[in-house]
């Protein structure tokens, strides 16, 4: 999937700082335990479903910037030129557990589902990292650990659409991506194709 911040309000902050390039910025997600339960008798149109997976969310910010925070933990943009074709990401890697209903349209005489599902999903942020990858006589990678005053704890709704390979989906988090007062208060935005269907 592909990742935005939307909805982003940068008030007693630098302006701007988290703008990302959306069409660099990737989403992966694993599903790993999945259980679901239909909620008709006669039919199995209409049912809940749960799980857990893991999703990895991947920001490509300005090249030339990356985060820090200063003694009071507050987010702030450093300034950062090392070489030629420099790259500036921050990554944060969650456990993830969704929590939807679904509804099934039968196609085909029952061969083939049409799909919708929707409702919340809550995660727990487990690792992050911003990443500075420069040339200068040779490519150069700056990885540094931390949780950038970024939410541990995440919820927000979900929706997904499918037809037998056509699987798509889109997350939005009602969370701020970062903690109250620490940093701009924005809002992840994901979408894109299942491969493998949940």
């Amino acid at each position: 999937g592909l990742n935005s911040l939307i909805n982003n309000d940068y008030l007693g902050f630098q302006d701007d700082f988290m703008e990302t390039s959306v069409l660099q910025s990737f989403s992966f997600q694993l599903n790993v335990f999945q259980y679901s339960v239909g909620l008709q008798r006669n039919r199995n149109n209409l049912g809940l479903l749960t799980g857990l997976g893991f999703q990895m969310q991947n920001y490509r910010l300005n090249d030339t910037i990356t985060l820090t925070k200063n003694i009071n933990g507050i987010i702030q943009p450093e300034i950062f030129h090392r070489g030629d074709h420099q790259k500036s990401v921050l990554t944060l890697f969650s456990v993830v557990v969704p929590v939807l209903a679904e509804y099934q349209v039968p196609i085909n005489n029952y061969k083939n589902r049409l799909y919708f599902s929707g409702g919340m999903y809550f995660g727990y942020r487990i690792a992050s990292h911003t990443k500075i990858k420069y040339r200068t006589d040779h490519t150069e990678k700056l990885k540094i650990t931390g949780n950038y005053a970024l939410n541990d704890f995440r919820y927000g709704i979900m929706f997904r659409y499918g037809y037998r390979w056509i699987n798509l989906f889109a997350m939005y988090e009602l969370s701020s991506l970062y903690e109250e007062n620490l940093g701009p208060e924005m809002h992840p935005f994901t979408f894109g194709i299942t491969l493998v269907r949940f």
